[in-house]
């Protein structure tokens, strides 16, 4: 019995050494598992943290460029208005104009009529200036006529009532 209590003594403690060989091939197993695992985790986490922060610079950039698109916006819907009141302005002159040109277009055909019409009154003024210079001659004339024809009568004695 002492050989077979020996060979059960012998075989339990191959049994636990097996079991802790088996038991130290686990745990190392385990180990290296636990450290791919770990440096998995780490380089996903290092990749997340950096997709994080790209998402953030994509972030502001997009609240930059919502930020600009809302300020082009308001720009163009003033430059629209702008325009709009331009335009306006633009047809308003253009009536002022036309009305002008027209009004200007009346005053020189009156002009032309009114110069037409001086020039004639001119030619009536010359024309009475010469009647009447000609009729001042013609008195004078007469009053020389009556003076000499006075002066005749004085003379002769006789009298008249022009005289």
């Amino acid at each position: 019995m002492a050989v077979m209590k020996r060979d059960v003594n012998f075989g339990l403690f191959m049994l636990i050494i097996a079991t802790l060989i088996v038991f130290a091939g686990f745990s190392t197993y385990y180990q290296r598992s636990f450290k791919n695992v770990t440096s998995d985790y780490e380089s996903k986490l290092n990749e997340l943290n950096e997709i994080t922060k790209n998402l953030e610079t994509k972030k502001t950039e997009l609240a930059s460029t919502q930020a600009e698109r809302e300020k082009l916006s308001e720009r163009e819907a003033d430059l629209s208005q702008r325009y709009t009141t331009l335009d306006e302005l633009k047809e308003q002159l253009e009536d002022d104009k036309a009305a002008l040109e027209k009004n200007l277009q009346e005053a020189q055909t009156s002009l032309q009529q009114k110069e037409q019409e001086l020039q004639t009154t001119k030619t009536q003024l010359a024309n009475a200036v010469t009647q009447l210079n000609k009729a001042e001659d013609k008195i004078d004339d007469l009053e020389n006529d009556k003076d000499t024809l006075c002066s005749f009568l004085g003379a002769n004695g006789l009298s008249h009532s022009m005289c």
